[in-house]
């Protein structure tokens, strides 16, 4: 959020404890969005056309008592709309909570404290009357300079997933409206405005676009558009991203807004799918914006449809009902810009508690020789300005705009005023008791007074910190982004000389993110303690780290490297910021070139040790519904009770082009002492796909899978695979009359091999006079046919010289005597769907390469891997035989559906196709209309019908219900040649009969790849216009 000088506005620091005020709660159960959407169309249409565009359209900076807000309007009656900041807390707001920034909510690695931070977030934006919280933010730490990364959950897509989608659950549960933001590829603040993040769909897709993903499938309410472009254009009038992305791939059903004053235009943002522009006007120094009049005069215009400024409102009222702001939603009670003047509504609860909670579980031990937790000093020294509160105040500068004294939050309109600070001196003191006696120093430059004060106490705590925020606020000639990841303030200068001066030196580090730590290998730096942001209970929750009252369990959200040019991106000043290193962020750019962190993505240390043992993985695949479960045993084989985050990983195929791994799940649990529990993964197609950019749409690779068990992602305890062997071979020569009684020996001795009928897999050698068909042997190049250029798999050759053979003595009477042209189409076509993926994935040959080579129809591989036997089995030669000869049934099973499938409902279909081929001028004289008597699969066989050439099938589900489907480009997997005007897609069915005077019309999806009538005529029809109006 771009936000001027707020000199003006008077800042109240800090109110009495125990002057809370009882705020009712709410766990509201939301309304359905159909019903929600089902109310708003009521109200909406009852609005003119100035209404609709003053829902859309918020008051301008200052103008409300919000940082956002939209008019009321009256005749229908729809309430003025309160957006206010920030992602931890209530901006410009007198009696509320700070807590944990994002980072720390990240590194907690704890669902369920995320989402208790988020509800009672969501009570107190609640009980001031706030409508819509600016937050969570899910943009990514890139680089470790960029300026905003702390708002956030780090390094890594699952993560941060987590950490949104847990907020929003929490926030959404008190009935406020959520705002995932910012949208997207917005991981700097240099030339945020004027800058294009240009990154390639798949990037976009599996690590920019997840925790949105996530958000989405957490019910939010609003999504924000960030200030950047993408690729080129602004995101907040991109049509791809927000359109094509956001409401249709995903299906988001709430409304977008800008970000403040990231709408660039007023046509292109209200057509490609911004619904509310904030906070209004143009820029600060103009009453002018693009909406209001502007949006008026386009649509009078027809630049716009006022189809679509219908829709932006419906969006925002829909919200409004689902959350139930309807129905007896506090008054607002904030003064954003008259602090003074704010009524007086304390809604601090006993919120502190779980804020201290918080800080302490994200708290993180990067490194402990045993000096923690502190028992029995008698002396203490503290020493660095990070120690104590800032001597000019805790909210001394607006927005947290600069670093004197402690860092609890680091500064931006994701920050919030602290109601209080217990700084690090206090919280320990507190702690440790009278008995301690302590000194400190807090002038970071005066280096042989911090030596003095440190020399003579038992344990010397040296404070340092490293701060960032939002570019319009420069820090120490920091715009937002760090200029270097070295600590602020002399800190390194300042660790060094306390360690060379006392010999039990614990360092803590309050830092919005990475830092370089040139004092690492210090024989005297007994500790390091990350408490990251911890928000107004930072010392006390330091503290129940330090004496141990809390046993550590933080992990990283990012990776520390050893020296800043070990990462590989960085804030950039060009145009064009190119993210070329595609999906290598963080820890997989340091996996992928072997590069030793200074501590890894989730790295942690505890006061306890935990072991590892009995893991166990269960894969299962078929086309719908991948599945990978496991199960692993954590015990606790240390003296004191505590929590491991247990961090599951896992290796993709080879051909899938993944990183080394990626993290997919974790668990935090909590295991007394001597006593040991089960913790469970479950992974689906979610965590197994990847992005296939040819066919625009998520695909499970197959091949050989890794799941890795561990405690970092550099500490892996455990791993286990699940792979696929030479069943389908064996399956297939058993169906031929000369092996079909042959007798199956598992083996690689040479002296076996020599004596058998058949070799299949093994043996270095093809030659069909012999039965033996290897593929592994150099120089082997044999293929199904050179047009498909993939090498066979032992599988593969069995097929090509017996697969006939096989679909005959399979199919018997089916198949009609003496029709070779039959048994070829089948031939080659079960080729096609089943074993060609098999060849590739055996070739390591990847599905997702520029030009898309295969497809995987089996939806086997994972089922027969888990057949083998696993790692913590006793292999023996009993066990393998009986396995395999199960792989072979199972496969087998599969050859045998696919080729039921083709030769009793493929082939008979294309008989229909080529009758709606040859009929189609009788339907309609464009003849690019084909007209099927009854629903077939249709797509293959109009291949070499002069495809080009037809644009719709239509065909009958049900009597009295009739589609109309696209035909595709040829090659491609979803993109149709015509796809259905715009302006019939997504709308409501009595929309949709206005639009196109079709009585009957009833749908017309958000892609437009087809559409729906009641009756033969009325789509007939509708193919009619969709001709004419391309």
């Amino acid at each position: 959020m771009f936000i001027p000088s707020l000199s003006t506005i008077a800042v109240t620091t800090f109110l009495a404890a125990s002057a809370f005020v009882k705020v009712a709660e709410a766990d509201v159960d939301l309304l359905s969005w159909d019903d929600a959407y089902t109310k708003a169309k009521v109200l909406v249409d009852q609005m003119s056309l100035e209404q609709k565009v003053n829902v859309t359209t918020g008051v301008g900076w200052k103008e409300g008592k919000c940082v956002g807000n939209t008019p009321e309007i009256t005749s229908p009656y729809f309430p003025s709309l309160c957006l206010q900041d920030a992602p931890l807390g209530i901006r410009y707001a007198n009696n509320i909570t700070v807590g944990v920034a994002g980072i720390n909510a990240a590194a907690s690695f704890d669902r369920e404290a995320i989402y208790k931070r988020g509800k009672y977030m969501g009570k107190e934006f609640r009980g001031k009357g706030v409508n819509v919280q600016l937050g969570p933010a899910m943009n990514f730490m890139r680089s470790p300079e960029g300026g905003r990364g702390w708002e956030s959950g780090g390094e890594d897509p699952f993560l941060t997933g987590v950490t949104a989608a847990e907020t929003i659950k929490g926030i959404q549960s008190q009935g406020v409206i959520a705002t995932a933001k910012h949208f997207i590829l917005n991981d700097q603040e240099l030339n945020r405005t004027r800058e294009s993040s240009d990154a390639d769909d798949r990037t976009l897709h599996e690590i920019y676009l997840w925790p949105f993903a996530r958000s989405v499938e957490a019910g939010v309410g609003s999504v924000m558009c960030s200030y950047n472009l993408a690729n080129g254009t602004y995101t907040c009038e991109n049509d791809y991203l927000l359109n094509t992305v956001l409401k249709e791939e995903l299906g988001f059903k709430g409304f977008v807004q800008s970000d403040w004053y990231a709408t660039m235009s007023t046509v292109p943002s209200a057509n490609n799918g911004l619904d509310m522009s904030m906070p209004g006007n143009i820029e600060e120094s103009t009453t002018a914006k693009y909406f209001g009049k502007n949006l008026t005069d386009a649509i009078e215009s027809k630049k716009v449809d006022e189809s679509r400024v219908t829709d932006m409102a419906t969006r925002i009222v829909a919200t409004w009902y689902r959350f139930r702001q309807d129905e007896d939603y506090p008054e607002l009670t904030l003064d954003s810009f008259d602090l003074d003047n704010a009524p007086y509504v304390n809604v601090q609860s006993d919120h502190y508690k779980l804020v201290r909670e918080m800080a302490a579980a994200s708290t993180v031990l990067l490194k402990n020789s045993g000096i923690l937790p502190l028992k029995s000093a008698k002396s203490v020294a503290y020493i660095g300005s990070d120690a104590a509160v800032d001597p000019n105040g805790i909210n001394a500068c607006s927005d947290q705009g600069c670093d004197n004294g402690t860092l609890a939050v680091a500064w931006g309109s994701g920050s919030a005023s602290l109601p209080y600070l217990i700084d690090p001196i206090t919280g320990l003191s507190n702690a440790l008791g009278k008995d301690v006696s302590y000194k400190k120093h807090l002038d970071n430059w005066d280096l042989e007074a911090a030596a003095e004060t440190a020399k003579d106490a038992e344990v010397a705590f040296v404070f340092a910190n490293s701060d960032s925020g939002e570019e319009y606020i420069t820090v120490d000639g920091n715009v937002g982004d760090r200029n270097n990841i070295s600590l602020w303030n002399n800190g390194d200068n300042l660790i060094k000389a306390v360690a060379d001066a006392n010999k039990n030196t614990v360092v803590v580090i309050h830092s919005v993110g990475p830092v370089t730590m040139p004092w690492i290998s210090h024989p005297n730096i007994k500790a390091i303690v990350w408490p990251g942001l911890p928000g107004q209970e930072s010392g006390n929750s330091l503290a129940d780290i330090i004496t141990g009252k809390v046993n550590p369990s933080g992990r990283l959200p990012y990776t520390i490297a050893k020296e800043a040019s070990d990462y590989n991106a960085k804030p950039s000043p060009l145009k064009n910021v190119e993210y070329t290193e595609k999906l290598l962020m963080g820890y997989k750019w340091f996996d992928e070139k072997n590069i030793t962190p200074q501590f890894p993505f989730g790295h942690g240390l505890s006061y306890t040790t935990f072991k590892y043992s009995k893991l166990k993985v269960n894969a299962s695949k078929s086309s719908k519904s991948p599945k990978v479960t496991a199960s692993i045993s954590v015990k606790n084989s240390g003296s004191v009770d505590g929590a491991e985050v247990v961090q599951a990983y896992l290796s993709f195929p080879t051909s899938a082009g993944e990183p080394p791994k990626l993290l997919r799940g974790f668990e935090k649990v909590f295991i007394k002492k001597g006593k040991s529990e089960t913790v469970k993964f479950t992974l689906e197609s979610t965590e197994l796909s990847i992005w296939d950019t040819k066919s625009a749409s998520w695909v499970v690779p197959s091949g050989k899978f890794t799941l890795h068990i561990g405690a970092s992602s550099r500490d892996i305890k455990k791993s286990a695979n699940f792979t696929f062997d030479e069943a389908l071979a064996v399956y297939l020569l058993r169906h031929t009359q000369k092996f079909k009684e042959a007798q199956l020996i598992r083996t690689r001795d040479p002296s076996l091999l020599s004596n058998c009928d058949a070799v299949v897999d093994v043996g270095g050698e093809f030659d069909l006079a012999r039965s033996r068909f290897d593929h592994h042997q150099s120089g082997f190049t044999e293929n199904f046919d050179p047009c498909y250029g993939i090498k066979l798999s032992s599988a593969g050759l069995v097929y090509k010289y017996f697969g006939k053979e096989v679909i005959s003595n399979i199919m018997g009477d089916k198949l009609e005597k003496g029709n070779d042209k039959t048994l070829d189409l089948i031939f080659e076509k079960l080729y096609k769907v089943f074993i060609r993926p098999i060849d590739a994935i055996d070739n390591g040959i990847s599905c997702s390469t520029d030009n898309l080579l295969y497809t995987d129809y089996t939806g086997i591989t994972h089922r027969v891997r888990k057949l083998n036997p696993q790692w913590y089995e006793e292999k023996t030669e009993a066990l393998e035989n009986e396995r395999f000869e199960k792989a072979s049934i199972l496969v087998g099973s599969e050859f045998r559906q696919s080729l039921d499938e083709i030769t009793l409902s493929w082939i008979p279909a294309k008989q229909l196709v080529v009758k709606g081929f040859e009929n189609r001028y009788k339907h309609h004289g464009s003849g690019k209309v084909v007209v099927l008597d009854t629903f077939c699969p249709w797509h293959d066989h109009l291949a070499g019908m002069n495809e080009d050439a037809i644009l719709y099938v239509v065909y009958p589900v049900t009597e009295g219900d009739w589609r109309i489907q696209c035909v595709k480009k040829r090659g491609a997997a979803f993109q149709s040649q015509r796809p259905l005007p715009s302006r019939w897609r997504g709308i409501p069915k009595d929309t949709l009969r206005k639009v196109t005077a079709l009585k009957t019309a009833n749908f017309v999806h958000a892609s437009g790849f087809i559409g729906g009538c009641g009756s033969y005529n009325d789509v007939m029809k509708m193919a009619d216009m969709a001709l004419k109006m391309a």
